[in-house]
C-alpha cells in the first residue's frame, strides 16, 4: 500500500507468500520516491530468514536488484534503506561482513560499510554533473551502457577488508567473482567487475 509518501504492508504474509517481494518492495520505493513505513521495515527485519541461498541465487530477484542498481543517479538512497533493515548485507553477505568494520587507516574516517555507502552517494551526484569539477566525469558516466556495473563495483570495492587481508583489492576481486556468479552476470561484465574491484586503489 502507498500512503503519504510511504510503503505500508498490505498483510503480515506479504513476504512469506512471495519472498521475491522482499527485493521488489525496494524497487517500488526507489521508482516512486517512497520510504518504508516503520511497520514494513520491522517486518523485513523479522523475515530476513527468507533471504536464504535459494533467494540469493534467484534469477528474478537478481534481475530486480540489477534494475535497482541501473537507476543512474538514484541508487545510494535505496541501498542505504536496504542496509538500515539489514537486508543488503543478508542478500550480499560479502558486503554484510563490512558492517561496523573499523578501518585503521589515516584516510578512512568511517567504518567500511558507511564509507561504501558514502562512495555510492558520491557516484549518484556525478550523474547530475552540476557540482564543480564533476562535469567531465558526468560526460563519461553518461556513456556507460550498464551503470549497474559501476555501482556494483563500488558496493564491493572494499569487501576484501573483511578478512583482515593486506591485499584486500585482490581478495575483493575474488569475492566479486562469487557475487557475479550468484547474480548470473555475463562473462564480459564479470571480467569488468573484477577488474574494477581489483584495481580500485
Amino acid at each position: 500500500l502507498f500512503e503519504e509518501g510511504e510503503i505500508r504492508p498490505a498483510s503480515k504474509r506479504i513476504f512469506r507468500d512471495q519472498p521475491r517481494r522482499l527485493m521488489r518492495v525496494f524497487l517500488h520505493a526507489q521508482q516512486r520516491g517512497l520510504t518504508l513505513h516503520p511497520d514494513l521495515a520491522q517486518m523485513i527485519r523479522n523475515q530476513l530468514s527468507l533471504v536464504d541461498r535459494a533467494f540469493q541465487r534467484d534469477e528474478h530477484v537478481a534481475e530486480t536488484f540489477l534494475t535497482i542498481l541501473n537507476q543512474r543517479g538514484n541508487v545510494a538512497p535505496i541501498l542505504r534503506a536496504m542496509h538500515e533493515v539489514d537486508f543488503l548485507g543478508k542478500y550480499i553477505p560479502e558486503f554484510g561482513k563490512l558492517t561496523c568494520l573499523v578501518q585503521h587507516e589515516f584516510y578512512h574516517q568511517y567504518a567500511a560499510d558507511a564509507h561504501t555507502l558514502m562512495c555510492l552517494e558520491k557516484a549518484d551526484r556525478i550523474w547530475e554533473g552540476d557540482a564543480p569539477g564533476l562535469k567531465r566525469y558526468a560526460d563519461l558516466f553518461q556513456q556507460l551502457e550498464h551503470p549497474y556495473v559501476l555501482y556494483l563495483a563500488l558496493l564491493l570495492h572494499d569487501v576484501g577488508k573483511a578478512g583482515g587481508s593486506r591485499g584486500h583489492a585482490a581478495v575483493g576481486a575474488k569475492c566479486a567473482l562469487r557475487v557475479a556468479k550468484r547474480l548470473n552476470l555475463p562473462p564480459d561484465v564479470t571480467h569488468t567487475l573484477q577488474l574494477l574491484v581489483e584495481h580500485h586503489l
